[in-house]
């Protein structure tokens, strides 16, 4: 299965929700296969926010150069970010701690990987509370910022739609509206960027190994674009998807 083919069947199960970086595992025989949801679907099939990214399409980090763009709300000032994530949380029953980290970010100057990783332990206690069993958290790097992750086992009483549903709303409740700003927030940018340059070389060599031409001359944006070609677009873009050069190197989406 090739990434396109990947990202059609993240989204197809993803069904136009959050898919924020869990995987589910059902005690149904027929449905026993573990799922891991990581935060490159949350990227590709978050529509629960009025401004979130278009279902199942590459996520548009921006050109990385820089500018406002009304359409990519990483370009948007930290007001602006949190204030749209406030409004949507109120508007769908966005648990007080989870508004009250909001405000504080409008404050505080953005949501920290420590208020994060907390919101993703109310969703774990939140599943717990529903019958099912969250495994632990763990972190990885999802494109230069810590993202946490954790995998869901339902008792084989309950269908993979019941626990679905139940995943859904522990999200929303605790932890959607604030993943929404961390990732979006100009330090995620940052962190993007750095990473980008820390393993520069090795980027452009692979894309160049992947069938990419006139690498060497590319600014930093113009690598992330050509970057994103090779990871969705693949022989359609005119790249080979043998490796995926982002990941290649331990950026993951």
């Amino acid at each position: 299965m090739n990434n396109r083919q990947k990202v059609a069947a993240w989204c197809d199960l993803c069904e136009g929700g959050d898919c924020s970086g869990r995987g589910l595992r059902t005690g149904n025989p027929d449905l026993a296969e573990r799922i891991p949801i990581t935060m490159r679907r949350i990227r590709l099939c978050m529509l629960v926010l009025p401004l979130a990214l278009v279902a199942c399409t590459p996520a548009d980090s921006g050109s990385l150069d820089g500018g406002y763009n009304p359409q990519d709300p990483s370009t948007w000032p930290l007001a602006e970010l949190v204030g749209q994530a406030l409004d949507d949380a109120r508007r769908e029953g966005a648990s007080e701690a989870q508004i009250a980290t909001l405000e504080s970010a409008r404050d505080d100057g953005g949501i920290t990987a420590s208020e994060a990783r907390n919101a993703a332990e109310l969703v774990r206690q939140c599943l717990i509370d529903s019958g099912q069993q969250p495994s632990p958290l763990s972190s990885r790097n999802t494109l230069g910022v810590e993202l946490f992750t954790f995998t869901v086992t339902a008792p084989p009483s309950m269908t993979i739609e019941v626990a679905d549903a139940f995943y859904n709303d522990c999200e929303r409740q605790h932890r959607q509206f604030i993943d929404y700003v961390y990732l979006q927030q100009s330090a995620a940018r940052e962190a993007l960027v750095r990473e980008l340059e820390m393993h520069d070389a090795a980027l452009r060599a692979c894309l160049v190994e992947m069938g990419g031409r006139d690498i060497e001359g590319l600014t930093t944006g113009e690598l992330w674009e050509e970057l994103k070609h090779q990871s969705f677009g693949g022989e359609a873009a005119g790249y080979s998807q043998e490796v995926d050069c982002l990941m290649s190197v331990g950026i993951y989406w």
